[in-house]
């Protein structure tokens, strides 16, 4: 049994490093037994392979088990990475199906909020549109009591005028009567004395001559008898003819015709030679009363006037006042008919203006006042065009007094005190004085010499504008949106006129050899491009300052048209050039501008309807670029001490940076030689480069903000002007802008320059026409006219615009 278990001990260590104990079969006992291990060759009792081998056993079984736990721990950690991935799986299974859930219950809460939303505006809009509706029929009803209340007045004052004019009659044919009544009477009166002076003439001849007359009035009353007889027969002979005349007369008038007898004939000739008798015994007896009479009515005649001559010189008086009379009456008629036609040309032009209110011919005109484009309102679409054209002209301004009265308009860029040379140049000044040494080569001797004289700068200005502007309403006709791009051509002319004497320009041209014979305009010339300007005025064209701007429109029983409204000026012009003297600009300096606006306008009548107009609004500050005056300080140096070579160099660098700097030469402390290194000290100054605004020597950039602006305008809009569809406004304008502020330099710079004439005064009058061609399009053109202010140009502008709805 012991070997059987020492071999298979044996066979189990034979694999890697296993000792095989050979067993000496010689020997009899196990402890005298020789084991020899088969590794090391060394007996079993010494050996240490065995325990070696235990160990890696052990430490073999160990990492086995280590393995294993290792694997299964990996398993495990395998499981519950798995069932940790299925349980997140599941999670955001979960999460999924509850994101979708909350999805489909916001969705379903989103839906019925839209459909309470829709439900909500579907209700505003029909209480809008019903409210539209009422305005409608409220307006519609508004107009038609007043068309019907102008028909009833039109009615009235025609019933009126009739009655006027029914009454003016009757008081005219009252006293028409009247003053024939009045004639009549009088005319009878005077018939009447006549009468009674012949019945008393009459009567006193009668008694006289009775006793004549006895046998004359015998024998009258025997021709009278005769007479009678005759007349007797002569009447029976008409009656007789009479009686033919109307029987011929029948026959005539039958259809057929009856030819005459030859009898009736005969009988008629018969009656013509009778007549012919009769009337010549009736002329002979005429003749004879005729001549009696006319000898008894001489005698009258006589007696007449004797007795009536004062009854003629009153019946003239009368007869000149009844012509004065009626010459009076004759021009009150007159006077009478033109009221007659101007009355009824006023009904039938009343009449003509009803048919067509009627008829609806002139239904789409409205009232638009003089107002800024951008407060207007157009009934005709939804989107608006406006173009516009305007010219401004100005020389001439009003100054710092507030008053009307006027200078030139440079005076505005250039202050109001004189300029010369003196404020123009330092150097100028200095070599004046005597401070400084002008060079002999520079001229600076001459020109400080020429500083008494004046120098006049003398300007104008024009400007050409396109405005181009569109527009839309964005709801219901009441808000309004809108852009404006002006297009802009500005051009400033500037002269110079130097009152110089002759002796001063010709000591200018004796020492200025590089000047020609216009001394004088060379001198400024020169100087002026020694301080960096290269032109004098000059034109810029180009766009201006974009504007956008939106309004409210309201309507009202108290007024036609209310309008209220903000708008934003971009500075997208052209700035004033440095480079320029008195540079023109495109805009309004490079300043972004925020204004409020509201527009009122009326109607009470076809001549009155007034509107008002008033905006407001603040600039924003800028950084811009602006020649400030700049204090140049050069401090004295006594002549103990000697004058250095840093002092003549820091000396050196003020000198250059005057403008014709390099015209004069610094001098001693004594002013008795020039300033040079090593000499006795150095005779200093003090003062600004430049004394008049835009002409100091540098160009620096400064924080300016202007002061705020406000615009009034007031007027009132005459309808039916030369036509129709004609409209002329008559305004007046004021506008106020407050005093600017500068900041950003230093206390060497005099930045009361910039802001010392800054606040601003305009007063305008205008007249402005349109014409209405449909409810879409419209016309505009006007003038304007600036006749007071204070530091404001005094413009003369035209100016035209054509607007169009769509």
């Amino acid at each position: 049994m012991k070997k059987l278990f020492l071999l298979m001990l044996a066979s189990m260590f034979m694999v890697g490093d296993v000792c095989l104990a050979r067993v000496d079969s010689n020997t009899k006992d196990m402890d005298e037994r020789q084991v020899e291990c088969y590794t090391c060759g060394k007996p079993m009792k010494k050996c240490k392979c065995k325990k070696e081998k235990a160990e890696k056993e052990k430490k073999h079984k160990q990492e086995k088990v280590k393995k294993e736990h290792k694997v299964k721990e990996h398993k495990v950690k395998e499981h519950k990475v798995k069932a940790h991935k299925q349980e997140k799986v599941k999670k955001e299974h979960k999460a999924k199906e509850h994101k979708v859930k909350e999805h489909k219950v916001k969705k379903e809460k989103e839906h019925k909020e839209h459909k309470v939303k829709e439900h909500k505006q579907e209700k505003v809009k029909k209480e809008h549109r019903a409210k539209e509706h009422k305005v409608k029929e409220h307006k519609v009803k508004k107009e038609k009591e007043h068309k019907e209340h102008k028909v009833k007045e039109h009615k009235q004052e025609k019933v009126k005028k009739e009655h006027r004019a029914k009454e003016h009659k009757v008081k005219e044919h009252k006293v028409k009567k009247e003053k024939e009544h009045k004639v009549k009477e009088h005319k009878q009166e005077k018939v009447k004395k006549e009468h009674r002076a012949k019945e008393h003439k009459v009567k006193e001849h009668k008694v006289k001559k009775e006793k004549e007359h006895k046998v004359k009035e015998h024998k009258q009353e025997k021709v009278k008898k005769e007479h009678r007889a005759k007349e007797h027969k002569v009447k029976e002979h008409k009656v007789k003819k009479e009686k033919e005349h109307k029987e011929h007369k029948v026959k005539e008038h039958k259809p057929k015709k009856v030819k005459m007898d030859k009898e009736e004939k005969k009988h008629e000739k018969r009656q013509a030679d009778l007549e012919q008798k009769r009337r010549s015994e009736e002329k002979a007896e005429q003749r004879a009363l005729k001549n009696e009479a006319k000898s008894m009515h001489k005698r009258e005649r006589e007696h007449h006037k004797q007795v009536t001559g004062e009854q003629k010189e009153e019946e003239k008086r009368e007869e000149l006042h009844a012509a004065a009379l009626h010459k009076r009456d004759e021009v009150t008629q007159k006077r009478a008919e033109r009221r007659h036609m101007m009355a009824s040309w006023e009904r039938a032009h009343d009449e003509e203006v009803h048919r067509d209110l009627t008829a609806g011919k002139y239904s789409e005109l409205y009232i638009l006042p003089a107002i800024p484009q951008y407060a207007y309102w157009y009934e005709g679409g939804k989107n608006f065009f406006n173009a516009g054209f305007h010219y401004d002209y100005a020389c001439n301004a009003y100054g710092s007094d507030g008053g009307s009265s006027e200078r030139n308009i440079t005076q505005l860029a250039f202050g109001e005190d004189q300029i010369t040379l003196n404020g123009i140049s330092l150097a100028a000044k200095l070599a004046n004085a005597g401070t400084v040494a002008p060079t002999p080569a520079g001229g600076l001797e001459a020109i400080g010499n020429a500083t008494t004289g004046d120098i006049s700068l003398i300007g104008k200005e024009e400007k050409y504008q396109i405005d181009l502007e569109i527009g839309r309403y964005i709801f219901n006709r009441d808000v309004a949106i809108g852009l404006n791009l002006p297009v802009l051509y500005n051009r400033h002319r500037l002269k110079t006129n130097l009152g110089l004497t002759d002796p001063v320009a010709n000591a200018v041209v004796a020492n200025t050899p590089d000047l020609n014979n216009a001394a004088v305009q060379g001198a400024l010339k020169n100087l002026l491009a020694a301080k960096g300007f290269t032109e004098m005025g000059g034109s810029a064209m180009g766009l201006g300052d974009l504007s956008v701007y939106a309004n409210c429109q309201l309507n009202s029983v108290h007024f036609e048209k209310l309008v209220l409204g903000v708008r934003f000026v971009v500075p997208t012009g052209k700035k004033a050039s440095s480079s320029k003297l008195w540079a023109p600009e495109l805009g309004n300096g490079g300043f972004f501008e925020a204004l409020a606006y509201g527009a009122v306008a009326m109607s009470y009548h076809k001549y009155l309807n007034p509107f008002v107009t008033l905006e407001g609004g603040f600039f924003a500050a800028a950084h811009v670029d602006r020649r400030v005056p700049r204090l140049v300080t050069l401090d004295s140096i006594a002549a103990a001490p000697v004058l250095t070579q840093a002092q003549f160099d820091a000396a050196e660098a003020v000198r250059k940076s005057l403008a014709f700097g390099d015209r004069i030469a610094l001098r001693d402390f004594a002013n008795a030689n020039d300033a040079t290194v090593g000499g006795a000290g150095l005779l200093g100054f003090s003062g600004y480069d430049s004394t008049v605004n835009g002409f100091a020597d540098q160009v620096n950039t400064v924080k300016v903000t202007p002061g705020p602006e406000l615009k009034f305008r007031v007027g009132d809009s005459l309808s039916g002007i030369f036509c129709r569809r004609g409209q002329l406004d008559v305004f007046y304008d004021f506008r106020a802008k407050g005093k600017d502020k500068a900041k950003g330099l230093s206390n060497l710079y005099d930045l009361s320059a910039l802001t010392k004439h800054t606040v601003e005064l305009d007063h305008k009058v205008g007249v402005e026409y349109s014409y209405q061609h449909s409810l879409c399009t419209r016309t505009h053109v006007g003038i304007l006219y600036t006749f007071a202010g204070m530091n404001v140009p005094k413009t003369f502008e035209v100016g035209g615009s054509f607007n169009h709805a769509f």
